[in-house]
């Protein structure tokens, strides 16, 4: 699995991969249990590394700042059978589920079924429908009008994609359907955005992802001699150039509980935007959108 786990378990800890085994599970043969174990545990660290947000979970931060819903930054679903190789097919899978999750968010009804249809049928055409099962096709049928049923619907489906690919060995497809998904939200929230303003709550979010970017690239190096991820990675390059430019605030990390009695952590380092690198990172990003989405 490559020698990046020691890196991973700086950012993320074993805590989060603990959490997910089940302590009750037995086999009378103990080495084998641990060799599974050890086997599982290297597959949930290529998980937290570089764990595509789910629909769930994607774009929340939009919901607090009044920004509007805008269709036209969507990619259509009239062309999604217009993607005929693996690679263009997985990387416009991520951009659909990132879609997907705008428009779940803004509750928009009848096109979340239509992009629901759509993550689907793309996932027959990469032969890896059997990550979604009928069952759950239909569910998310029965609640087109629920949208925290949805939600939670969403979450499901992408969380049984990713599961899916890392358990079947086939991560390099987990890797461009991450940089689909990835470059899609950005595209959507910087241009959601009507102006450059210092302070601006989605802004920083967009900064704040250089460190999920600095991950996934590193998640796709690990693949960098399949000819496809390193044309892709070519292409993510000047989007690269520009998150390396920015600026990195020092700050404390500061402690208190909200309303509710939650711990909420606050302060703490960020990534500092220029009008001019927010600027240069909407081109980059913009650019890096239209070769992904191309149909030609």
């Amino acid at each position: 699995m490559k020698a990046k786990f020691l890196a991973l378990i700086i950012l993320v800890g074993f805590v989060v991969i603990s959490c997910k085994r089940d302590s009750s599970r037995k086999n009378d043969n103990d080495t084998k249990d641990i060799t599974l174990g050890i086997e599982d545990i290297e597959r949930d660290i290529q998980k937290v590394y570089i764990r595509f947000p789910s629909p769930e979970e994607m774009f929340t931060f939009i919901d607090s700042t009044g920004l509007q819903y805008d269709n036209s930054l969507l990619l259509p679903v009239s062309v999604y059978d217009k993607y005929l190789d693996s690679k263009s097919r997985a990387l416009n899978l991520g951009t659909y589920i990132a879609d997907l999750a705008y428009i779940t968010l803004f509750q928009q009804y009848k096109e979340t079924m239509d992009y629901f249809q759509v993550v689907y049928n793309m996932t027959e055409n990469l032969r890896i429908s059997p990550a979604l099962n009928e069952s759950l096709m239909n569910r998310i049928e029965k609640n087109v009008r629920n949208i925290d049923s949805l939600k939670v619907l969403s979450g499901i489906a992408f969380d049984d994609i990713s599961d899916y690919l890392i358990r079947n060995d086939q991560e390099k497809t987990f890797v461009l359907i991450s940089i689909g998904g990835f470059v899609e939200s950005l595209y959507i929230a910087m241009n959601i955005i009507d102006e450059y303003q210092v302070g601006n709550e989605t802004i920083q979010r967009v900064a704040d992802q250089k460190l999920v970017f600095d991950n996934l690239i590193k998640y796709a190096d690990a693949f960098k001699g399949d000819s496809d991820i390193q044309q892709v990675i070519g292409i993510l390059k000047p989007v690269q150039d520009v998150f390396d430019q920015l600026h990195l605030e020092e700050n404390d990390t500061r402690t208190g509980r909200d309303d509710k009695g939650q711990l909420v952590f606050s302060g703490g380092n960020r990534y500092i935007f220029s009008d001019s690198e927010f600027e240069e990172l909407n081109q980059a990003v913009t650019e890096a959108r239209k070769k992904i989405t191309s149909t030609n």
